[in-house]
C-alpha cells in the first residue's frame, strides 16, 4: 500500500505542482489586483469600482454584444454542420471517415497567426479573393473589416475555419463507442438507415453536444490574434479576452482587466454548471 502511494505521489506530484505554480497561483494573484488600481509599479485599493466600472461602461457592453455574437454563431455552426458530417460518415469504409477528418482538422495544424494573414488576403477590399468573385456579378468592393457587422461576421468565418475538426472527432468517437448490438437489434426490427440515425444515435450524443457547446462557446470568448491582426480590436469587433489584454497591456489598467478576467472565469464556471445539470438530468 505505501508503495502504490509513492508511486502515485511520483506521477501526480510533478502535474500537482505544476497546476499549483502556474493556475492556482496566479488566479488568486489576479483576484486579489481586481481590488486594486494598480499599473504594477503602484497600487491603490479600490474595493468594488472595477467590477462596478465594468456593468456600467458603455463600452463594455458592446464588447459583451459582440462576444456573445461571436459565441453564438460559432457554436450553432460548429455544432450542426460536424454532426451532420458524423452521421453521414460514420458507416462510411475507414478510409472515407479518415479522408473526412482529415479535411476537417487540417486548419488545426496551422498557426493561427498564418490563417489569420491567408483570411486577410480573402478579405483585401482591392485585390482580395472575396472581392473579385463579387466584382463578377457586379457588386462593388466593400470594406469588409472596417464595418462591425461584416468584420464580425468575417473573424467567426475564420474561427469556424480553425475549430471545426474537434466537434468532428468529439461526435465520430462518441458514435463509434456506442454499442453494435443495438445496431444489430434495430436492424433484425426492420429500421432503416435514417431511424437508426434519428433513434439511436443522436439521443445518444447528448453529452457530446452539450460538450461542444461548451468548447465553442468558449472559443468565441477567446478569440485574439484574429482580431488583433484583422481590426486591432476597432469597429466593436473586442471579445472577452481580447478587451482584457487591451485594458491590461495597452491601457496599463491591470486592476480592471483582473476584474474582467474574474468576472469572465464565473461566467465560464456557470456555463460548466449548466452543462453539468443537464447531463444529470438525462
Amino acid at each position: 500500500m505505501k508503495g502504490k502511494r509513492t508511486i502515485l505521489f511520483f506521477l501526480l506530484g510533478p502535474g500537482a505542482v505544476f497546476i499549483l505554480l502556474f493556475t492556482a497561483l496566479p488566479f488568486i494573484f489576479m483576484f486579489e489586483l481586481s481590488f486594486f488600481k494598480t499599473n504594477y509599479i503602484a497600487r491603490e485599493f479600490v474595493g468594488f469600482k472595477h467590477f462596478v466600472n465594468t456593468f456600467t461602461d458603455p463600452g463594455y457592453l458592446e464588447v459583451f454584444t459582440s462576444s456573445m455574437i461571436y459565441a453564438g454563431g460559432i457554436c450553432f455552426v460548429t455544432t450542426f454542420v460536424p454532426l451532420c458530417f458524423a452521421l453521414v460518415a460514420y458507416d462510411t469504409p475507414k478510409w472515407v471517415q479518415n479522408y473526412v477528418k482529415f479535411i476537417f482538422f487540417v486548419p488545426s495544424f496551422t498557426s493561427g497567426v498564418i490563417m489569420t494573414m491567408v483570411w486577410r488576403y480573402i478579405f483585401q477590399p482591392r485585390t482580395g479573393l472575396i472581392t473579385y468573385l463579387t466584382s463578377l456579378v457586379g457588386i462593388p468592393s466593400v470594406m469588409w473589416m472596417s464595418n462591425r457587422w461584416t468584420a464580425v461576421g468575417g473573424i467567426s468565418i475564420m474561427t469556424i475555419s480553425g475549430i471545426m475538426g474537434v466537434p468532428l472527432l468529439i461526435y465520430m468517437s462518441s458514435i463509434l463507442s456506442i454499442n453494435p448490438e443495438l445496431f444489430d437489434s434495430a436492424r433484425i426490427d426492420g429500421a432503416t438507415r435514417l431511424q437508426m440515425k434519428t433513434r439511436i444515435i443522436i439521443p445518444m450524443l447528448g453529452p457530446s453536444v452539450l460538450l461542444v457547446i461548451l468548447i465553442t462557446m468558449m472559443s468565441g470568448f477567446f478569440i485574439m490574434e484574429t482580431i488583433l491582426l484583422m481590426t486591432g480590436g476597432g469597429y466593436g469587433t473586442q471579445t472577452f479576452i481580447f478587451n482584457i489584454f487591451y485594458e491590461g497591456i495597452n491601457n496599463s489598467k491591470v486592476g480592471l482587466a483582473s476584474a474582467r478576467n474574474v468576472l469572465m472565469f464565473f461566467v465560464i464556471m456557470a456555463m460548466v454548471f449548466v452543462k453539468r445539470k443537464l447531463e444529470t438530468r438525462r
